[in-house]
């Protein structure tokens, strides 16, 4: 298998990884915790897809309110 073919398909990968993750609420801890890779390797992916596909646009996260937030308290 050729190095481009490799990359294209690592690239191919992680756009997945990264689009179940912004579909999700857990945190990227929690996240790369159970797909099984490290926290760096998040962000390192999440920087070289952004470099390679400008239209691969994250949601902001930061945003949605945690599922709790709207739960009386105990």
């Amino acid at each position: 298998m050729s190095d481009t073919k490799a990359n294209n398909q690592a690239v191919e990968v992680w756009k997945a990884r990264l689009q179940r993750f912004y579909a999700g609420s857990v945190t990227v801890t929690e996240f790369c915790s159970t797909e099984g890779f490290s926290v760096p390797s998040f962000y390192q992916w999440q920087r070289r897809i952004k470099s390679l596909d400008p239209s691969f646009v994250p949601p902001d996260r930061r945003r949605r309110k945690h599922p709790r937030a709207n739960q009386p308290p105990e």
